[in-house]
C-alpha cells in the first residue's frame, strides 16, 4: 500500500511540474487590431466586446451604430481599436454583447476560438496583388439578425472566415446600455432605424437564414480563358457573399487550384497583351441568378469540381462567364460586366 501511494505522489508531482512548465512556455504575438461589422440596413450596436488571449484582453471597439445603409458590405472592416501596443497573443475566446435594432433585442455570447488555425494563417501570411508577402491585421468580428456571428483574418489583399457561431438572448436596462440619456431605448431605436435603414427595407421581412446561406461552399476556381494565348493576368480580385475576399497577383498559385470556396459577389481581372496594353473586366453578380447558377452546377454534390470559366474574346473586345458541366454549359447572363482598357 505505501509503494502505491508513492508512486501516485510520483505522478502527481510529474503531472504538475509538466502542466507547470506548460503554462511558462511563451506564446508568439502578431501585430493586429479588433474590428466591427454588420450587413448593411441591418444596424447593430456593440455594448461590450472582447478577446480573451492568455496574456490579458484585447477590447472590441463599442458605442458604434453599425450596419448603416450607407455602410461597409458584409465582411469589411469597420471601427477598430488602437491600443497602442499592437501586439497580441492569438486569442483563445471571444465574448460580445451588442444591440440589433431591427429585432429590438440584445444578443450575447462567448465563443472559443481555433487557435491553432489563427496561429498558422498568422505564420502563412498571403500573396497580395503585387505580389509580396503580407500578414494579416485585423480580427473582425460581424453580428447578423438572428444572433449569428461571423470572426475573419483580415489583411490589406486577403480576409478568411476563422469563426461562425450562434449568440443567444439577453436583457439590458436602457440605464445599461444608454447610461444618463434622456432619451428613451425605444425612441433611440426608432431614430436609428430611420436614419439607417432604407425607408423601402424597414418593413420588410428579415431573412435570418440569408448569411448562413451566404457561407455554402463549392470546390471551384476562377479559370481565366483568353482567345488571345499572350495575354498575361496581372491582378485578381474576388469578393465572396460570405465576407472572405482575395485581392492577388494574377500568378498565384491560389487561383488555379480547387478549394472549397463561397459564391463570388464581384470579380475583376487586370492583364495586358502582347503590346502591353492593360485592360480590366469588372464583374458584379446578380444575387438570385449566381446562386441559382452554382446550385444548378453542383447538384447536391459535395464532390464535384468545376472551374467557372471566365473567357476573353480575342482583343479583349467582350467577355462571358459560364461553368461548363458535364452535360451543358450553365452560362452567367445577368451579371453585371465591363470590360474597358486601363492606363500603363
Amino acid at each position: 500500500m505505501q509503494a502505491d501511494r508513492l508512486k501516485q505522489r510520483i505522478v502527481i508531482i510529474l503531472t504538475t511540474g509538466i502542466f507547470s512548465c506548460t503554462s511558462q512556455i511563451p506564446m508568439e504575438k502578431y501585430e493586429w487590431i479588433p474590428s466591427v461589422n454588420a450587413p448593411k440596413n441591418y444596424p447593430a450596436e456593440v455594448y461590450r466586446g472582447r478577446f480573451i488571449a492568455r496574456d490579458g484582453e484585447v477590447r472590441i471597439p463599442a458605442g458604434h451604430t453599425l450596419g448603416a445603409k450607407n455602410g461597409q458590405d458584409w465582411g469589411m472592416p469597420g471601427p477598430a481599436h488602437y491600443a497602442g501596443n499592437d501586439f497580441h497573443e492569438v486569442p483563445e475566446a471571444l465574448e460580445i454583447t451588442w444591440l440589433s435594432y431591427r429585432e429590438n433585442k440584445f444578443y450575447t455570447g462567448r465563443f472559443p476560438l481555433p487557435e491553432d488555425t489563427i496561429n498558422r494563417l498568422f505564420k502563412k501570411g498571403f500573396e497580395d496583388r503585387k505580389g509580396r508577402q503580407k500578414s494579416y491585421t485585423v480580427i473582425n468580428v460581424g453580428m447578423a439578425p438572428g444572433g449569428k456571428v461571423a470572426v475573419w483574418l483580415a489583411g490589406s489583399g486577403k480576409k478568411v472566415e476563422i469563426g461562425w457561431f450562434q449568440a443567444k438572448d439577453t436583457l439590458l436596462t436602457a440605464e445599461e446600455f444608454m447610461p444618463g440619456s434622456a432619451v428613451s431605448l425605444e425612441e433611440h431605436i426608432r431614430s436609428t432605424i430611420a436614419e439607417d435603414v432604407e425607408a423601402s427595407e424597414v418593413e420588410q421581412r428579415i431573412p435570418y437564414e440569408q448569411w448562413e446561406t451566404y457561407r455554402k461552399r463549392y470546390l471551384w476556381y476562377p479559370e481565366l480563358d483568353f482567345e488571345d494565348k499572350k495575354n498575361t493576368v496581372e491582378e485578381v480580385l474576388i469578393t465572396f457573399y460570405n465576407g472572405e475576399d482575395l485581392f492577388t497577383t494574377g500568378n498565384n498559385p491560389e487561383l488555379s487550384v480547387y478549394e472549397e470556396r463561397a459564391v463570388p459577389k464581384h470579380i475583376l481581372v487586370t492583364w495586358k497583351d502582347e503590346q502591353e496594353n492593360r485592360y480590366r473586366l469588372k464583374t458584379d453578380f446578380d444575387e438570385q441568378e449566381i446562386f441559382g447558377v452554382f446550385r444548378k452546377a453542383f447538384g447536391d454534390s459535395e464532390e464535384d469540381r468545376l472551374p467557372l470559366l471566365i473567357r476573353v474574346a480575342k482583343g479583349s473586345r467582350d467577355a462571358r462567364i459560364f461553368f461548363r458541366g458535364k452535360e451543358e454549359e450553365i452560362p452567367v447572363n445577368k451579371a453585371d460586366l465591363k470590360l474597358y482598357p486601363v492606363s500603363k
